[in-house]
């Protein structure tokens, strides 16, 4: 069984569903060298609690960490796309950092969907559009704090956050 999992400093992407699946993946290093995490990637590693991703990573693939045990995550600055379902069906997911300043304009159609656990969220200045259900299913955000860059936020964006408040 596949538990941790330590990468190669000279890595700068992982190919689609290269790890899809492994449910006794629980932990993984990423290098300090990656750029790209491609589609799949990691959908499905239901036991995947930690990852840290590197400052060097600009895209995030179409569902690559969907499905997953994450607990927290926090997204680098210098990350420019998260593909639909990036990080979709994380029921764990307490914890999401967007560090400032951000190279993210958008986020992915249902990026974000069904991280039940989220109680608060503070998009980034610099994103412009929020995607169509990124952050649907979040049913206990109550804080939510948008950007002064916004311009559009798509259908059902923040749909059945039942907790929030301000």
């Amino acid at each position: 069984v596949l538990n941790d999992v330590v990468l190669p400093s000279s890595l700068i992407e992982i190919g689609s569903s290269a790890f899809k699946g492994c449910i006794g993946l629980n932990e993984i290093v990423l290098p300090s060298s990656l750029t790209e995490i491609k589609s799949n990637t990691f959908e499905g590693c239901q036991n995947l609690e930690t990852v840290i991703l590197p400052n060097s990573l600009e895209i995030i693939g179409e569902k690559a960490f969907y499905d997953t045990g994450i607990k927290q995550i926090v997204i680098p600055s210098n990350v420019t796309q998260i593909g639909d379902y990036a990080f979709a069906n994380n029921v764990f997911m307490n914890k999401l950092t967007f560090e400032s300043p951000t190279s993210l304009t958008e986020t992915g159609a249902y990026a974000f969907s069904g991280c039940s656990m989220l109680s608060s969220l503070e998009i980034p200045e610099g994103v412009t559009h929020i995607s169509q259900s990124s952050f649907s299913g979040c049913l206990n955000i109550s804080e939510l704090s948008l950007p002064s860059t916004l311009v559009s936020i798509g259908e059902n964006a923040f749909r059945q956050a039942l907790n929030m408040k301000s």
